[in-house]
């Protein structure tokens, strides 16, 4: 059986040299079995994403469609390397091992949603490397003995194999860019290996995958994929683990993300829990921190919004189906509709009846474009023109 130790990874952050007592991975391991392996779906994923994230968590259909065409182009283009990217079997496994030659294994089920979000990272960049290595995927259900050799517990789970041996592995959907370094870091310890060095010279890059700063980086990408309920235990393991370790900055970071997603789903008196927590707890950063004091801005746009707006992103309804001007401002900004919201707001200041509305609605927006870098000259020119009309 493959030692359960082997717990390195090419993830890049930390460094630790690769142990040269890694044994041959043991040929005749396969033994058949009539029960099919069942693993539990990871639930650690792991905020920064804020108000843009909620715009693209309401247009996921647009989401789906764009990804189903990615996923077009993936595989037509997996077709064309097929020598790269090989389906790993019973059948064929034992000789892909003798081989020697350097390989990554993907372990994944159909079933499970963060191996569809990782599978295609794989494949694009082991398709970059032209040859370096070779990815083989494991379908676990299908292929139980391959998984219970390598006593797989959870879906992803990559392993790094060369020369007959285990040389890394690492468990759960990772950020994109993490994907890539990894991947380049093992086509360099191949390259490097190949040329001559030991392997007591070469240093495998780690990470942590319970540090507060890794799961944070997991999820910013389950929050823009709107996967929210998963999203919300990193953060909650987050906020604990940064608290265990008196890391104040993280816990911070993660109670924001759970604001996100309070938000998301328009918890208001949960969201309220947190700003106080916040407040309380971590009052300079809620100042100091874009990301932190972008969420508030975004909790108190909410509050101003109401439910009648948050209600119609939600069922989809047009703008004209909103009662007040304002709603309709806030709707359009919600919506991503900057510009225009803003437009709506500047011509409700020119009269009278309704300029308290349109002074509330855009308010709340420049104090949430504020915080964004990209956006100061408009918040500049926008202020200078409601002061124009308000005095």
């Amino acid at each position: 059986m493959i030692p359960s130790n082997y717990c390195k990874r090419f993830l890049p952050s930390t460094f630790r040299k690769v142990s040269n007592s890694a044994k041959a991975f043991p040929m005749m391991v396969f033994a058949s079995s009539s029960s099919s392996l069942r693993t539990q779906q990871l639930s650690n994923y792991s905020s920064g994403l804020f108000e843009s994230s909620v715009r693209n968590f309401y247009r996921t259909t647009h989401f789906k469609q764009q990804q189903d065409e990615n996923e077009k182009v993936e595989a037509q283009h997996v077709a064309d390397r097929s020598d790269c990217i090989l389906n790993g079997t019973h059948e064929n496994f034992q000789s892909i091992i003798e081989s020697g030659e350097p390989i990554i294994v993907d372990f994944y089920a159909d079933w499970c949603g963060p191996c569809k979000k990782l599978g295609p990272a794989l494949e694009r960049n082991t398709l970059k490397h032209g040859g370096v290595f070779k990815l083989i995927k494991v379908n676990i259900d299908e292929q139980p003995q391959i998984a219970e050799a390598f006593q797989v517990q959870e879906v992803p789970t990559v392993v790094f194999i060369m020369d007959r041996k285990l040389v890394d592995r690492f468990k759960g959907a990772i950020p994109d860019e993490s994907v890539a370094q990894a991947l380049d870091n093992f086509a360099q310890y191949v390259t490097r290996t190949k040329s001559g060095g030991s392997v007591e010279q070469q240093q495998a890059p780690t990470v942590d995958a319970d540090s507060p700063e890794y799961l944070l980086g997991i999820a910013a990408q389950l929050l823009k994929n709107g996967d929210l309920d998963e999203a919300s235990k990193v953060y909650s393991q987050v906020v604990e683990k940064s608290m265990d370790q008196e890391l104040p900055d993280f816990a911070a970071k993660g109670l924001s993300g759970l604001l996100t997603i309070s938000l998301f789903q328009y918890k208001m008196d949960a969201a309220k829990s947190i700003i106080s927590r916040l407040q309380k707890d971590h009052i300079e950063l809620t100042k100091s921190d874009k990301e932190i004091s972008e969420a508030i801005s975004l909790y108190e746009l909410y509050k101003e919004a109401g439910d009648e707006v948050v209600n119609a992103i939600h069922e989809g309804k047009p703008v004209e189906s909103l009662g007040t001007e304002k709603e309709k401002v806030l709707y359009l900004y919600l919506l991503g509709h900057a510009k225009e919201a803003i437009e709506h707001g500047i011509s409700l200041l020119k009269k009278s009846a309704t300029k308290a509305d349109g002074r509330a609605a855009l308010i709340r927006i420049l104090d949430c474009l504020e915080k964004k870098d990209d956006k100061k000259k408009l918040v500049m020119d926008t202020r200078k023109r409601m002061a124009s009309l308000l005095f």
